[in-house]
């Protein structure tokens, strides 16, 4: 069975730099679990449509590095974002998945369904992964990137051997 060490050292790699940044140089090493009430902060804002608790959860140089568009950078940029892509007609259920503390940053993985609540249809369902920030004692985001188990459409163009002549003026 092959495994992923790669990655697995470049997540606790940037955990390490992150936790270095964070202002948490003292904390223990120790790997722990993020507390539940974190981890439960980000269904309770996405579930009640509340832009405002989700400003009071975000780092200010916080990233939302969603699927397709550049990434997003900012609590105002994100908060606006968030206006658009989350309305109260979309019903976000996350499913916390595994978490772990190195110092004062977290990881914290899961899975989402997005259901449209005026048809009753799952539209949409995928994985997470967020990153905080204890920040004073408070665990602020400051990452968070979400990927689609559906492949994303993507555009073609058709090239023919033969182009057709431009039309003469």
């Amino acid at each position: 069975m092959r495994t992923c060490r790669p990655a697995i050292i470049a997540v606790l790699s940037a955990a390490a730099c992150l936790a270095a940044c964070s202002g948490n140089q003292g904390a223990s090493p120790a790997t722990g679990e993020m507390p539940q009430s974190v981890t439960d902060s980000m269904s309770k804002v996405l579930a009640q449509y509340d832009p405002g608790a989700l400003g009071s959860l975000l780092a200010d140089n916080a990233k939302l590095m969603p699927p397709n568009v550049p990434a997003i950078e900012g609590r105002d940029a994100i908060l606006e974002y968030y206006k658009g892509a989350v309305t109260p007609e979309l019903h976000w259920e996350l499913t916390p998945g595994k978490s772990l503390t190195i110092g004062g940053v977290g990881l914290a993985e899961g899975g989402y369904r997005i259901k449209n609540e005026k048809s009753g249809d799952y539209i949409e369902s995928g994985k997470y992964l967020s990153v905080w920030a204890n920040q004073d004692g408070q665990w602020k985001l400051v990452r968070l990137m979400d990927s689609p188990d559906h492949q994303v459409a993507q555009g073609s163009v058709e090239v023919s051997e033969h182009p057709a002549e431009a039309p003469k003026p």
